[in-house]
């Protein structure tokens, strides 16, 4: 579909097709894509947001992980696998949901990539200013394992699996302060929209189990 000022953005379809459909790599992190989707796409009416746009940006943000790629491969990925079909707005938060400090050192994981692919993710940390869309799926990311955690927890859960975050400070700052920002617009807190799609996508599940059997 096409939306003005953003260009090109997956419908439903297209999006379950590349989480499940072309998925070489299923696991956990779809249906937390799911979740996370669906909650940015509930959220986004009282934020002043296309609900289709949201529920894009957070149902894809990690699709690069479809072939099995992760780390910063992951991100560019991603960002090519969405970009080759000109869904460009989409694409971006691939990139952005890894660095809430815009510099590519600020990258929680390993950097696995080649120069050549350094260079695209510096220049759009430089060049890029992060929209609502961009914002608000860096902090349903950082609030979500399996079930809704909060930013503090989550945060400490990165660095127990990571052992080191940088920019560590700054980055908790910016993400309370996103929190805030959108907690503010909503009539409920963020927990309340995950927790509800969270119940949702596992009723889900069971209903797509029975029809298997």
């Amino acid at each position: 579909m096409y939306k003005e000022n953003y260009g090109n953005i997956p419908n439903k379809d297209k999006i379950n097709y590349y989480l499940i459909e072309d998925n070489q790599n299923i696991g956990a992190w779809v249906r937390r894509s799911k979740i996370i989707g669906k909650t940015a796409k509930m959220m986004a009416k009282e934020l002043g947001l296309d609900k289709d746009i949201a529920f894009a940006c957070g149902s894809l943000f990690e699709i690069g992980k479809k072939e099995n790629k992760n780390n910063l491969e992951k991100n560019i990925r991603g960002f090519y696998i969405l970009r080759k079909e000109s869904y460009f707005f989409p694409a971006k938060t691939n990139l952005s949901h890894s660095f809430i400090i815009k510099d590519i050192d600020s990258f929680i994981g390993e950097d696995n990539l080649e120069e050549k692919d350094k260079k695209i993710i510096k220049n759009f940390l430089l060049f890029h200013t992060y929209t609502d869309y961009d914002k608000l799926i860096q902090v349903l990311d950082n609030s979500i394992t399996d079930k809704y955690i909060g930013i503090e927890k989550y945060q400490k859960y990165l660095k127990e699996k990571y052992k080191k975050i940088p920019y560590e400070k700054e980055r908790l700052k910016i993400l309370e302060s996103y929190q805030k920002y959108f907690e503010n617009k909503l009539k409920n807190p963020i927990e309340y929209y995950v927790n509800k799609n969270i119940k949702n996508e596992t009723t889900q599940s069971k209903y797509d189990l029975n029809l298997n059997q």
